[in-house]
């Protein structure tokens, strides 16, 4: 996140998002954290620096987070809760670690006067302009640091930033290659489809007991049920203090008469003079135009006797647009038209239908300026809900020491804190350890830190109230376990019919895909035409549902020897493809793919694979080493180095 705070580009949206969801590897919570498990046993090191299974379990749940709060319900937390994830994690701590001590070894430095320069200029920190303390502490909090904290982890990612820009935007694509990927993109070719599901081979499939055991047995992990517990909670919130306020009627009068009535008798006495100009404009409607230009306020149609064109619906704020599609031509407004401008004497001139068959209008008006205000009793909602507010930040840093003092004083119960505070104990049912609010039922307060506090020994063991934490700028929350569920193996009997279901569907994959190979021998022989599905044109750009091991099969067959007969597996069994003929799209196509700029795309990719082969570079030049076995086959099969 904090290269977008360098560039300033896309930052605003990146402030916004962090306030509620923390970064990933570069988050405080998680920089915080390493500096209490950096002596546990290790599953990885760089050098001699060791990862421990206490970090990735904390960087893997705020991946979590941060996936799910990025893309909502639609996304399922498991797909980023696998054995693969969390390897791809623990490369990712590997490759930081790696590249912190390559910027020691190179002295690649972000200077005092960078930091200060960014905090000076950057508008994520600025109020009114002007570098603001308040800003960076609320910006330090969102990350579970201190401003100190703050000012170590900026420079920190600077200097990751800096190795690997200039590896990206080294990279270079000649104009040719980019020519020729192109092509390969719009390549069309025509095809007939010929499936083998496994479905169709259920039936001959039988799975015996031992193989259910035997399966079992080998994956017992696979069916254990997590760690969990039943707690409670409480919340504080700068609402919850607001709500407990009432706005004292003295203040909020003198606030009103300080701040509001004076542009309110402003507006008032514009009112008063409009009214006039209104019957005056009622009594001689020719003399519209001249009273216009005498005392029309608004400098582009005054000189014009107030004519301010034709205009459509969504040109105009809303009260005017409303009052001018109102009338019928040549028609004075029989009251004065409202809008935070002013007020407007207003007359429709004409109406007439565009080229395109939209009503326009043509309105002339008289505007006399006047300020925003509302009466005191249109403005008092308002100013009650502004002085609550402004109170209760005053007031939450008084009640968030309470907040903590209770809750950690009378550890035994959250009923003290929420009894003194106001507050509602809830209740959540089910907290696994890779929770992390990203379980259905599991509310977001329960970030990575409060899972990570909940499952210690004295929130597990004592029953005592987790201490509190802030999960997002003026929110606490603690909590307390009620029920401790330990990690548990269920019986055979419990999972045996998911076992025998899933050991069946591999075995009628292999014999669908048996199947399959033998036809596309007997094809390679003797065609046949028998089976297949109509043709169907397909494109590396446009695969038409193909997956990619599929597209992949059809689009590697040699041009020059078609038609031809090739295959490729899948989950759901096999399918053989006759490759009929290759194309190109037609020129206008081409023409508009070029004009996409697929060149741009291409360099991008080209540089996003230096990037990759510099990580590993400078991972292995820094002895980063998977030590747990566990971690090894799929860090291997990525190029990285294991024990």
């Amino acid at each position: 996140m904090f290269e977008s705070i360098r560039t300033s580009r896309r930052w605003i949206m990146v402030f916004l998002m962090v306030l509620v969801f923390p970064s990933f590897i570069a988050s405080g919570v998680y920089y915080s954290y390493t500096r209490f498990v950096e002596n546990d046993s290790g599953i990885a090191r760089v050098g001699s620096q060791a990862i421990s299974e206490q970090e990735l379990d904390i960087a893997q749940r705020q991946r979590i987070e941060q996936m799910v709060r990025m893309f909502g319900q639609n996304v399922d937390p498991k797909m980023f809760d696998t054995p693969q994830a969390r390897a791809a994690t623990l490369d990712g701590l590997l490759a930081d670690r790696a590249l912190d001590q390559e910027a020691v070894r190179d002295r690649v430095i972000y200077s005092d006067a960078q930091l200060a320069e960014l905090y000076r200029t950057n508008p994520a920190f600025q109020d009114d302009g002007k570098f603001s303390l308040a800003k960076k502490e609320e910006i330090a909090r969102a990350n579970g640091v201190t401003a100190a904290g703050l000012d170590e982890l900026i420079p920190r990612d600077e200097r990751r930033r800096l190795l690997r820009t200039a590896v990206g935007e080294s990279a270079f694509l000649p104009k040719d290659v980019a020519s020729r990927l192109q092509r390969l993109l719009q390549e069309q070719r025509e095809i007939r489809e010929l499936r083998f599901d496994a479905a169709a081979f259920t039936s001959k499939v039988t799975i015996s007991d031992d193989a259910v055991r035997a399966y079992y047995e080998a994956h017992a992990k696979d069916f254990e049920i997590a760690e969990s517990v039943r707690a409670e909670y409480v919340v504080l919130t700068l609402a919850d203090v607001a709500a407990r306020l009432t706005a004292p009627e003295a203040e909020i009068k003198a606030s009103y008469e300080q701040n509001v009535a004076p542009k309110f008798k402003q507006r008032e006495e514009a009112r008063a003079k409009a009214d006039a100009l209104l019957a005056q404009v009622k009594k001689a409607p020719a003399n519209f135009s001249d009273l216009a230009r005498a005392n029309s306020q608004d400098p582009g149609s005054a000189g014009k006797g107030g004519d301010l064109g034709f205009f459509r619906r969504g040109m105009m704020v809303k009260p005017f647009e409303d009052a001018a599609f109102a009338l019928k031509p040549g028609a004075l407004a029989p009251a004065l038209v409202e809008t935070q401008f002013g007020f407007h004497i207003m007359r429709l001139d004409q109406v007439r239908k565009a080229d395109d068959g939209t009503e326009e209008r043509s309105v002339s008006h008289i505007l006399i300026e006047a300020p925003e205000a509302k009466s005191f009793g249109q403005a008092r909602p308002e100013l009650e809900d502004a002085w609550k507010k402004a109170e209760a930040q005053k007031r939450y840093i008084d009640a968030a020491e309470q907040f903590t003092n209770i809750s950690f004083e009378q550890s035994d119960s959250l009923q003290p804190v929420a009894d003194k505070l106001g507050l509602k104990i809830q209740t959540v049912e089910k907290i696994a350890r890779t929770s992390a609010a990203t379980r259905a039922g599991v509310p977001p307060v329960f970030n990575a830190r409060v899972v990570q506090a909940l499952f210690g020994d004295d929130a597990v063991q004592k029953k005592r109230n987790i201490e509190a934490i802030e999960v997002s700028p003026n929110t606490l929350v603690t909590a307390r376990v009620l029920e401790h569920h330990a990690a548990t193996q269920p019986p055979l009997a419990a999972v045996t019919p998911q076992i025998r279901e899933r050991l069946q569907r591999e075995e009628a994959t292999k014999l669908a895909r048996a199947a399959g190979e033998r036809k596309l021998a007997e094809l390679a022989q003797q065609g046949d035409d028998a089976g297949f599905a109509a043709p169907r044109t397909i494109a590396r750009q446009q695969p038409q549902g193909l997956a990619a091991a599929a597209l992949s099969a059809v689009m590697r067959a040699s041009g020059d020897k078609l038609p031809v007969y090739v295959g490729a597996e899948s989950d759901a069994g096999y399918a053989i493809f006759h490759v009929l003929s290759a194309k190109m799209p037609a020129a206008d196509a081409t023409k508009a793919e070029t004009a996409n700029d697929p060149a741009r795309g291409f360099a991008q990719q080209a540089a996003a694979a230096d990037d990759l082969a510099y990580m590993n570079a400078v991972k292995q030049k820094n002895d980063a080493v998977v030590l747990s076995p566990q971690y090894r086959t799929v860090a291997t099969a990525a190029g990285q180095k294991s024990e």
